[in-house]
């Protein structure tokens, strides 16, 4: 999930209306899938419209992402999910979507097998410049680089990468 926000996508979470038929993220199950729509809900619990949400923090947006997912596994505990990314002007907010209007889609839960994540999604790499920092897990772009734990001012943990020798840039 936070990988699909890094990019810029907006987690689309589906349900499928159909068991028996193996919901999964391929085309001939398009019809077998219909949109959670659910009100996204900030970190103080207020609704946000669903076009705001993009507006939010990286962090706060993963955190609606993960609560909308609990929402919709309550209303519909025996369906399998998935999530799509889709660009925010792509009707996010449609009842059906077909998979192929997405950048990514992933499995993300089945009731025979529990949670799970599909989708083959790009590494998010760490900041290298000294003073920023990457508030979700990342790796470093380079392997001979050192990944240093570091806080924001606020005090969240976050990471960045440096060369070796140089790591001393990153600290306050």
């Amino acid at each position: 999930l936070a990988s699909l926000i890094k990019q810029g996508l907006t987690p689309r979470v589906e349900l499928a209306s159909d068991e028996a038929q193996e919901p999964d993220c391929s085309v001939e199950s398009d019809g077998l899938w219909y949109g959670c729509v659910t009100m996204s809900r900030r970190w103080d619990t207020t609704v946000v419209p669903q076009v705001m949400a993009r507006a939010a923090p990286a962090e706060e947006q993963l955190d609606m992402a993960l609560r909308k997912l609990d929402a919709c596994r309550r209303l519909a505990p025996q369906s399998s999910m998935r999530i799509l990314g889709v660009r925010s002007s792509s009707g996010g907010d449609v009842v059906e979507m077909p998979v192929k209007a997405a950048n990514v889609c992933s499995m993300v839960y089945r009731p025979d097998e529990g949670a799970m994540w599909t989708a083959k999604i790009n590494p998010l790499h760490c900041a290298a410049v000294p003073g920023t920092c990457t508030t979700t897990p990342c790796e470093c772009r380079r392997p001979t680089d050192h990944k240093l734990e570091l806080h924001t001012p606020e005090g969240r943990e976050c990471w960045a990468c440096a060369e070796p020798g140089k790591e001393y840039q990153f600290r306050v």
